[in-house]
């Protein structure tokens, strides 16, 4: 019974680790995506900054 109880508690363990491996990938992976969309973001607003500032200029000429 000993031997049932100990390797019942073996697959749990190797289970449970097994997934802190699984999200702990997917979690360096939406990092690295939400790093990517941080950057994009920030073109972004400096295009939309940009833009707005020929809007202003065209508007103040007209």
């Amino acid at each position: 019974m000993k031997l049932r109880y100990r390797s019942f508690v073996l697959y749990v363990v190797l289970f449970f680790t097994k997934c802190n491996a699984v999200l702990k990938k997917n979690n360096v992976d939406l990092k690295s995506k939400n790093s990517a969309f941080e950057q994009s973001n920030a073109n972004l607003k400096s295009r939309n900054l940009a833009l707005n500032k020929i809007m202003q200029n065209s508007n103040q000429e007209t």
